[in-house]
């Protein structure tokens, strides 16, 4: 009898899972699928193997020989998804309703079956798993105060617990699964949108005072001993910009940060702190280079600094940690890690660590998610490349996540709460 196992059939997102079969006859040829759906959104992975001499696959020990990835990859049916066919090109796989899993369909197939063929039925197996971003006993508050949009994630128990800020890029809205699984790893986070959600400003636009707010908020209602900031891309910029002016702010987590200000003809991203608009580098448009349809803008940012733009990191002593990929697809990340560090050594300050992974992109995300190297970007309405070649991205995530974690409980004092929300 042919079994598929999975084990554990629920899991956070950052798990691995270990996924077997078993009762095949010797040396027989089968393809590995898993799907999923979700907000109308199809995406699947599929992995071609040959059972060993007693009937078995191992997919954490054995090669895949073909499909949506090849080699040995005891994630690979995971970080590998792609976008089903006939669906609009372009598509992100972001978890909007971290309250729910994903339920995700594992199947094993007779043969070495093609993509175009996945869907045609007659599985020998199959299982449904769930992987969640939020574990049991994370509370999830919606944040409405003053001007403050947001969702506060709290971990199980009674605490005290580390407490995180977590700003996203420059797509806009409230985005939660990265607060929801660090709530679920022991931190207090605040997921904070600042623009394109509910009532907050559609423009690129902002004032480091409406986040000063929220370093505030978190001071004065979870932990009074300080924040972290977690931010990617034009979010790493701004937790840059604020552990230099709020010392509240006692660790940064930079991902993938430009090492200056930039703005965008006809589209913003301009930054105001009291009042005045903070000096910034405008993109230099007519470098974008389009490939297929596919829009990379790294070569619209000088290497070169410009002072009056450059993003100051020496004025506070903040602990930072810099993660950028080599093959970054929106910014120059070797011309990012090096100003920042020319900076900080220049400036006598050992308050920092930077990692640069050789061929990982932009999007350094919690691990195991299905790579995304390009996807539609609403601001600049068109297909983006985020960059990383997907199986040194994946490891990058790995080690990025794991760093993240330690970074924070390291360099975040656990007090007594302030009170209790």
């Amino acid at each position: 009898m042919i079994q598929l196992n999975v084990n554990p059939k629920e899991s956070l997102i950052d798990e691995k899972v270990h996924i077997s079969v078993t009762g095949l006859s010797p040396k027989e040829k089968v393809t590995l699928s898993a799907s999923l759906a979700e907000m109308n959104m199809h995406f699947h992975s599929w992995g071609h193997y040959t059972s060993d001499q007693s009937g078995g696959v191992e997919v954490q020990k054995m090669e895949c020989g073909g499909g949506s990835y090849t080699g040995i990859e005891p994630m690979g049916l995971f970080w590998s998804m792609v976008q089903k066919p006939g669906q609009r090109e372009g598509l992100r796989l972001q978890k909007k309703d971290v309250t729910t899993p994903y339920d995700i369909k594992v199947a094993v197939h007779l043969g070495h079956v093609p993509q175009e063929s996945l869907d045609s039925g007659g599985a020998l197996a199959e299982i449904t798993i769930q992987r969640s971003y939020m574990s049991e006993g994370v509370t999830r508050v919606p944040v409405r105060e003053g001007r403050l949009r947001g969702t506060l994630f709290t971990p199980r128990g009674v605490g005290p617990f580390p407490c995180v800020l977590d700003l996203y890029g420059s797509g806009g809205g409230l985005i939660e699964h990265r607060a929801a699984l660090l709530a679920s790893r022991g931190f207090v986070t605040l997921a904070l949108a600042y623009f394109r959600y509910d009532d907050l400003t559609k423009d690129l636009d902002f004032e480091l005072e409406y986040f000063e707010e929220a370093i505030n908020w978190l001071s004065n209602h979870v932990s009074r001993t300080g924040v972290g900031i977690l931010g990617i891309s034009v979010g790493a910029e701004l937790a840059l910009m604020l552990s230099q002016r709020f010392p509240l702010v006692k660790a940064v987590v930079s991902i993938s940060a430009c090492h200056c200000r930039t703005s965008v003809r006809d589209i913003g991203i301009f930054i105001s702190f009291r009042g005045e608009r903070l000096p910034s580098i405008e993109l230099d448009l007519s470098k974008i280079q389009i490939k297929d349809g596919i829009c990379c803008i790294r070569e619209c940012v000088s290497d070169s600094s410009d002072i009056n733009g450059q993003i100051n990191v020496t004025r506070l002593n903040p602990q930072i940690l810099f993660l950028h990929g080599s093959d970054d697809g929106f910014f120059s990340a070797r011309a990012a890690a090096k100003n920042f560090e020319l900076q900080l050594k220049q400036a006598g300050k050992d308050n920092y660590e930077t990692v640069l992974y050789q061929d990982a992109g932009h999007l350094l995300e919690p691990p195991y998610a299905p790579f995304c190297q390009t996807s539609f970007h609403k601001v600049f309405e068109s297909q983006v490349y985020w960059g990383g070649q997907a199986r040194s991205h994946v490891r990058a995530e790995e080690d990025a996540w794991k760093r993240i974690i330690h970074f924070f409980k390291k360099h975040l004092k656990i007090v007594d709460p302030v009170s209790k929300i």
